[in-house]
């Protein structure tokens, strides 16, 4: 199985490193920005630096990096992702997976998200075709929904 990632982290000015997907593949760096302490129209959203990244992850990137950043599976629904890896521009569903990282002293240092779509008959992500390359049903989704649910709650 073949995971679609789209994974974004604010993170305090200067801790972002630890939050941060490797520079290399499989991940794409898609935005980047860093919080700018001398803009004077910089509100409370504008305190952390931004980074937002994709990748195909096999099984056991994905979940060695679920596990790496400490998030959690959010059994909500979503409006899925648009552009995710391995579609193209197009709309499919997606599972949300996400992170809030606090220090006792000084609070909130980051917060994590990642929507996710799980392509269950890829095995890595040279196998990727379209959809309709494989049968994937309403049914299918809840039961990797519910795996997914188990393993990250």
């Amino acid at each position: 199985m073949v995971f679609s990632v789209i994974y974004s982290v604010e993170a305090i000015p200067g801790g972002m490193k630890e939050w941060m997907v490797p520079k290399a593949e499989p991940w794409v760096i898609t935005e980047s920005w860093d919080h700018d302490p001398t803009d004077p129209d910089a509100d409370d959203d504008d305190q952390f630096d931004h980074r937002k990244a994709c990748a195909l992850l096999t099984k056991d990137e994905f979940i060695s990096f679920v596990n790496r950043m400490c998030m959690t599976f959010d059994d909500t629904p979503t409006m899925g992702m648009i552009g995710a890896p391995g579609f193209g521009f197009g709309h499919v569903p997606a599972m949300s997976f996400s992170g809030e990282f606090y220090d006792y002293y000084d609070g909130l240092h980051a917060w994590t998200n990642m929507y996710v779509c799980p392509i269950p008959h890829a095995k890595t992500a040279d196998d990727l075709g379209t959809l309709e390359d494989g049968e994937f049903t309403e049914k299918d989704w809840e039961r990797i929904r519910k795996v997914l649910c188990y393993m990250f709650r």
